[in-house]
């Protein structure tokens, strides 16, 4: 597996949390969300190295944050971070694997500085509904695609999902490029 990662939330784990995200249970409700899922990640590989980082992520601290990643996957529910994270990673030169989901459906792409990023779509012009509840296993469907954009990417392979976008219909059961 990978040998190091680094986990960046500031959060807490709530029980609205549990459906969608994997790394924490209902004992972890009120812990520090980077410490269950370090404990969680370490219980499956006792030997991966694990840092964490229990700060908002933020326009002022975002370069030192991610300086040295190999890279990035961004795994954010807001707009705001989810630009401040592409403009720096397009700055930094490290390559971002970007998914987000609504219900049912999701998507997945990875961002590269020479390729089309999240502002070049005009990202920062999307217009939020009414919050969706996140379906749990459509966060698993799109976080594993970003594990594997993650895979390809730290191996040098091809057909990493530069300047493409893979779109999921869950209710459809079809996925489209």
């Amino acid at each position: 597996g990978v040998g190091k990662l680094t986990i960046i939330d500031y959060d807490v784990v709530n029980e609205s949390n549990l459906n969608r995200q994997f790394l924490h249970h209902e004992k972890d409700i009120g812990k520090l969300k980077v410490e269950s899922a370090k404990e969680m990640l370490e219980e499956l590989n006792s030997g991966i190295k694990i840092n964490t980082i229990a700060e908002k992520l933020n326009s002022d601290n975002v370069r030192k944050m991610l300086h040295g990643a190999d890279v990035v996957i961004d795994c954010v529910d807001n707009i705001e971070t989810r630009l401040i994270v592409n403009r720096s990673c397009i700055e930094l030169d490290i390559p971002l694997v970007e998914g987000g989901i609504s219900g049912f459906y999701g998507f997945v792409l990875s961002i590269k500085k020479e390729y089309s990023c999240l502002e070049c779509m005009g990202y920062e012009n999307t217009k939020l509904k009414a919050p969706v509840p996140a379906l749990g296993a459509v966060v698993g469907v799109i976080g594993a695609l970003q594990a594997v954009e993650c895979i390809k990417i730290l191996l040098g392979l091809e057909g990493v999902l530069y300047g493409r976008m893979l779109n999921y219909d869950g209710l459809t059961a079809t996925f489209e490029t």
